[in-house]
Parts: C-alpha cells; structure tokens; sequence
C-alpha cells in the first residue's frame, strides 16, 4: 500500500485496462490530431480576417456610390444652372439683334455681321418681340431651339455652350 501526502494508508487501485487502452488511443488521436486542430486555427483566423475585409468591403463601396450620386446631382444642377444662363444670354442675343432690325438693318445684313444664318437671325428677332395683341407670348428659348434643330445643335447641355463660344469667336474672327 501507498501512503498519501497526509500519511493515511492507502490503497492503489489497479487501472481498467479498457479505460487505460482508451486513454492511450486518445493521445495517439490527439498527437495525430494535432496538425490538422492547428490548421483548422489558422483557417477561422484567415476566414475571420476575410470577412471583416468583405464587410469593409462593402462599407466602402456604400459610400462611393453615395459620393457618386451626390457629385452626379453636382453635375446635373451645374448643367441645369448652366443651361438657364445661356437661356439668359440666348435672349439677350435675340434682343440685340431686335435692335438691329429697328435701326433698319435686314436679317442678311445682320446674319453676315453675326455669323448665323438668316433664318436663325429671322427667328430669334421673332422671339425677341413682345407678345402680340392677342395675348400670346414669344418664347425666345422655344423660337431659338426650334431653328437650331435646323441650322445648328440645340443646346441640351453644357457642351453646347462651348459650341456656341467657338461659333461666337469664328463670325468674329469672318468679321474682322
């Protein structure tokens, strides 16, 4: 018999040998295991490292488009501003060339000195008038884009703007 550490007899139990056996094959299981437990670590490490870049991922993503749609709002109000404003010059135009027509001058004449063609010249001077007797009113953008279709592009966008500067800076240049 074995003492125990409080010096009390005692008695030694012979192990089961089934249970001996099956402790024996478990770190056996567990020695071969352990590789495969160490890699099974190191892939919820990585899995948990790619899904929180996924997530990331996707947050990023959410906030570009948000970007986007608000500088593509920035662009469609710039082009909506800039098409107001050269409705604006548009009609100052037509009432220049009103002007012209009042100190006698003919369309031809005033389309040579322009650059534009008499039928556009002829057309915007009709929008430019005041409205008629009967109550209807001219609507120098209506008139202009309804020649332009025509002659020359309507101005649909801003890049029409720059077509109009460069057609703007040739007849001054035809007329110089």
């Amino acid at each position: 018999m074995a003492e125990d550490k409080s010096g009390r007899a005692r008695r030694t139990r012979k192990q089961d040998p089934t249970a001996e056996l099956l402790r024996t094959l478990q770190e056996r299981r567990d020695h071969e295991d352990a590789p495969a437990v160490k890699r099974r670590e190191r892939e919820d490490a990585a899995l948990a490292s790619y899904a929180a870049a996924e997530v990331e991922t996707q947050g990023i993503a959410g906030r570009v488009a948000e970007r986007v749609a608000a500088l593509e709002e920035q662009i469609a109000q710039a082009r909506r501003d800039g098409e107001a404003e050269l409705v604006a010059v548009e009609a100052r135009k037509a009432a220049a060339l009103l002007e012209l027509t009042e100190v006698d001058r003919s369309a031809e004449q005033i389309a040579k000195m322009v650059g534009l063609s008499p039928k556009k010249v002829r057309a915007m001077v009709k929008a430019a008038r005041p409205a008629t007797v009967s109550g209807r009113t001219a609507s120098a953008v209506e008139a202009v884009r309804g020649v332009e279709g025509a002659d020359e592009p309507a101005l649909t966008d801003v890049a029409s703007a720059d077509d109009l500067t460069a057609d703007s800076e040739r007849s001054m240049a035809t007329n110089a």
